[in-house]
Order: structure tokens, then C-alpha cells, then sequence
């Protein structure tokens, strides 16, 4: 089950990587044009929300082991590590800066975590899905990035790119059918803005 976590927690990379891809216009929707400066710090700290889910479960299984101590040792530098890395940082690139300090900090704790997870259960994320998830996350973010649709047409643009990222990992071997399904069904419904049928 830990080891499924794990790679459940990989095929999400794809989701970083379109939202990465899409941040200026996403801003620009949600929070208006004159926002839109804002897009390269979303690009960067949807990355470090990734890290963070990686480095939630991991804690969660070294707690699970009984390891908290582990867990512990892996989550406490990130305050002090922020910290320094926000003084040095933000004065010469703002708040760009800012978020590739918090997204590196996530990033070193979601490795020591997953290692340490590794080194408790013997658990570590596949390493083939891992390969794959980099190489669709690439994948979305370059389709996020190059394809046109901005304001409303987001949200179709960004179920497209889902399905067709779930497409990628059935042809590559990652899915099968039942878990192509499911994913197809999570992403249309999410595409339409989560809304479900009213019962008749």
C-alpha cells in the first residue's frame, strides 16, 4: 500500500506541470490582468505543493513504522532554511525569489523524508514511474505553455491537456485500462468544474 502511495503521489507531477505551464493566464483569470506579473511565482510554488504531497506521505509512513524521530528530523531544518534562504533571496529577486526558496526547502524535505521512508519499509517511489511522470509533466507544461486559450477557455484547455496526459501514461505504459478510465472520468469532472448531475 506505501509503495502504491508513492506512485500515486508521482502520477499527479502532470497536474504541476500544466498549472506551471498555464500560470500567467491562470493568475491573470482568477485575480485579473493586473496580476498577471504573478505568473512566474505560481509556476515555481506548484512544484514545492508537489513536494509537499510527496512529503506528506512519506512522513505518513515513517509515522506508520514508528520512525517519528525520522519524521521529525526531516521537517524541522525547513523553518530555519526558509528563513536564511528567504533573507539572501528576496532582496535581489522578489517574490519570484521567494518561491524557489520555498519550493527548494519542500523539495530537500520530501527527499530526506522519501529517503528515510526508504530506508524504514523499504519503500521508494518506482523508478520507472518516476521517469514517465518527468517526461508527461514536460509533456503538459509544454502544451500549457505553447497552446493559446486564456480567460474561460482555460478550463477547457486544461482538461484537454489532462486527457491527453492520461493518454500518455496508457500509451507509455504506466496505466492500464481500468486506471485510464478512472483518471478520464476524474479529469472530465473536474473540467467541468466539478459539478455532477442532480438526482432525479
Amino acid at each position: 500500500m506505501a509503495g502504491q502511495a508513492m506512485r500515486a503521489v508521482f502520477l499527479v507531477l502532470p497536474i504541476a506541470g500544466m498549472i506551471s505551464g498555464a500560470a500567467a493566464g491562470i493568475v491573470a483569470w482568477v485575480f485579473g490582468p493586473a496580476y498577471e506579473a504573478a505568473g512566474p511565482s505560481l509556476a515555481v510554488l506548484i512544484f514545492g505543493a508537489f513536494a509537499m504531497l510527496l512529503l506528506s506521505a512519506s512522513v505518513t509512513i515513517l509515522i506508520a513504522g514508528g520512525r517519528t524521530g525520522w519524521a521529525v528530523r526531516a521537517v524541522a531544518p525547513m523553518g530555519p532554511l526558509a528563513i536564511v534562504g528567504h533573507a539572501l533571496v528576496i532582496p535581489a529577486f522578489g517574490a519570484t525569489g521567494a518561491a524557489a526558496v520555498g519550493t527548494a526547502v519542500a523539495v530537500g524535505a520530501a527527499l530526506a523524508a522519501t529517503a528515510a521512508a526508504g530506508r524504514v519499509w523499504g519503500v521508494r517511489p518506482p523508478a520507472a514511474t518516476v521517469a514517465r511522470s518527468a517526461v508527461v509533466c514536460t509533456l503538459a507544461f509544454a502544451l500549457a505553455w505553447w497552446l493559446p486559450g486564456g480567460g474561460a477557455l482555460l478550463v477547457p484547455k486544461l482538461g484537454a491537456i489532462g486527457l491527453a496526459a492520461v493518454a500518455a501514461f496508457w500509451l507509455l505504459g504506466e496505466i492500464d485500462h481500468a486506471e485510464a478510465a478512472s483518471l478520464r472520468a476524474a479529469v472530465g469532472g473536474w473540467s467541468r468544474g466539478g459539478r455532477r448531475p442532480r438526482a432525479v
